[in-house]
C-alpha cells in the first residue's frame, strides 16, 4: 500500500469528541485531526460506553473531516463504564448504537465500508477496542500521548493505589503485547518517548508535540489591577484536584499572609468532586466550574499556578497560559516535558515556600513578568504551535511516501 499522505483515507478512532474547547485529550485530539486532514481524508469514529458524548462542540473540526459518527455502546451494555457527566453539555452527531460486544466489527466494517488505508488509534483509551483485531488494517498509527502504566503509577501517588495497580497491571500486559504491532507510534514529548522505550521496549516512538494556537498578538499585562492567580483543568482527574488542594492549603495562605487578603485564587474547570469540599468555601478561592472562553479569565490573572504533584503527559494548560499571555509558576512535574527553562519561560518551585515565593515575585515585579511573557509567548509560537506540528508530522512521514 501507497501511504503518501495525499493519498490517505483514514479512520481516526478516538474514545473523546475532539474539540479545541475541551479537556487535555479533546485539545490534543483536535490538533491531531488538524495535522491529518492537511493531507488526508479523515473519518472521525468516537466509540464509548456513555449515553450522551460530552462537549463543547467544536463545528470546525467536525468540517475537516468527511464523515463524523459515535458509536455507541448504549446504557447498560457495560455498567463498569458511568453515564458521562459534564459541565460542558452533550455534542449530536450521528450515532450507530453498537454493544460490548461487536463494536470490534462495527468498527471493521465502517473501514471497509467507506474504503478506507489507514487506521489512526487516539490513546490506550481507544485500542482497547480494536485490539484483536489490528489485522484488518495494513496500515495502523497509535497515538500514546503518554505512557498509560506510567500514567496509572501517578494516579496511585493521590490517593487510588489499589485500583490503579490493578489497572496498571492490565496496562502492562496491553502495551508489551500491541505496540509493536504498530508501524508508527507517536508521543507528546521526549521524555515520553524514552519512557516508553525503557518500559516496553519499543525503541522508535515518535514525538508529536502537544499545541496551543498562539494569537497574533503579543501578549499583554493584566488587564485589571487585582492580584487574581488563576489554575485550569479538569477536576475529575486526580492529579489536578489534588493540585488545587496543595494549593489551597500550603501554598495560598502563605500568599495571603504576604499580599493580603485581596489575592484570588480562581479554579476553573469540569468535573468537581466531594474531595474538593473542603476548599470550596475557603477565604480568597473561587470555584468557577466549566467555562467555555477562558481568554478573559487569563486577561484578569496575574498568573497561572500549576502545582502538580503527580501526572504525566505535556500541561497543555502551560501551554495555553503562554499563549494568551501569562506567567506561569509550576512544579518542575507540572511542567515536565516541556522544553522550558526556568526564569526564561516559566517558574519553576517544587516545595510550598518556594512556590508562594515565587507567585509573590511574579506579582511583585512587572518587569520580570513582562519578560517571561514575552519568553513564553515566543516559545509556543515557533515549538508549540499548529505550523510546528504540521511540520513536525511531514518530516517523520515523508520517508514513508515510498512504501508499498
Amino acid at each position: 500500500m501507497n501511504n503518501s499522505l495525499e493519498r490517505r483515507k483514514v479512520l481516526f478512532l478516538s474514545f473523546t469528541y475532539p474539540s479545541r474547547a475541551g479537556s487535555g485529550s479533546q485539545l490534543r485530539s483536535a490538533a491531531l485531526i488538524r495535522m491529518l486532514a492537511a493531507k488526508a481524508e479523515v473519518h472521525l469514529l468516537i466509540a464509548g460506553y456513555v449515553q450522551n458524548l460530552g462537549g463543547p462542540p467544536d463545528p470546525e473540526i467536525e468540517r475537516l473531516c468527511r464523515h463524523v459518527t459515535y458509536l455507541r455502546i448504549p446504557p447498560g451494555a457495560n455498567e463498569c463504564w458511568p453515564k458521562l457527566k459534564t459541565d460542558a453539555g452533550t455534542v449530536a452527531l450521528n450515532t450507530i448504537d453498537s454493544s460490548a460486544d461487536r463494536i470490534a466489527d462495527d468498527i471493521v466494517q465502517y473501514y471497509r465500508k467507506n474504503e478506507l488505508d489507514s487506521l489512526f488509534v487516539f490513546r490506550f483509551d481507544s485500542l482497547h477496542f480494536i485490539c484483536h483485531h489490528l489485522d484488518a488494517f495494513p496500515w495502523r498509527e497509535l497515538d500514546l500521548d503518554e505512557l498509560p502504566t506510567r500514567n496509572q503509577a501517578e494516579l496511585a501517588r493521590v490517593g487510588r493505589a489499589l485500583w490503579e495497580r490493578s489497572a496498571a497491571s492490565a496496562a502492562r500486559l496491553m502495551e508489551r503485547a500491541f505496540l509493536p504491532r504498530f508501524h508508527r507510534l507517536f508521543v507528546a514529548s521526549a521524555f515520553e518517548a524514552e519512557e516508553v522505550r525503557q518500559r516496553t521496549g519499543v525503541a522508535d516512538a515518535l514525538v508529536l508535540p502537544n499545541i496551543y494556537p498562539s494569537r497574533a498578538l503579543p501578549p499583554q499585562p493584566p488587564a485589571t489591577g487585582r492580584q487574581e492567580i488563576l489554575f485550569v483543568g479538569n477536576l475529575a482527574y486526580p492529579p489536578n484536584s489534588d493540585a488545587v488542594l496543595y494549593f489551597c492549603r500550603e501554598i495560598f495562605p502563605l500568599i495571603r499572609k504576604a499580599k493580603g487578603d485581596g489575592v484570588l485564587f480562581r479554579v476553573i474547570g469540569m468535573g468537581a468532586t466531594k474531595v474538593l469540599d473542603p476548599v470550596k468555601n475557603q477565604p480568597g478561592v473561587e470555584m468557577m466550574g466549566y467555562q467555555k472562553d477562558l481568554a478573559p479569565f487569563h486577561a484578569q490573572a496575574a498568573l497561572v499556578a500549576v502545582p502538580l504533584r503527580a501526572g504525566t503527559g505535556t500541561r497543555l494548560k502551560i501551554l495555553e497560559a503562554f499563549a494568551l499571555g501569562r506567567v506561569t509558576v509550576s512544579t518542575s512535574i507540572g511542567a515536565q516535558g516541556l522544553d522550558v527553562i526556568d526564569r526564561k519561560h516559566i517558574l519553576l518551585a517544587d516545595d510550598p515556600t518556594a512556590f508562594a515565593r515565587a507567585c509573590i515575585e511574579v506579582m511583585d515585579d512587572p518587569n520580570l513578568a513582562a519578560r517571561i511573557r514575552a519568553e513564553a509567548y515566543r516559545l509556543v509560537r515557533d515549538r508549540y504551535s499548529e505550523e510546528a506540528l504540521l511540520r513536525c508530522y511531514a518530516d517523520i512521514a515523508a520517508p514513508q511516501s515510498s512504501e508499498s
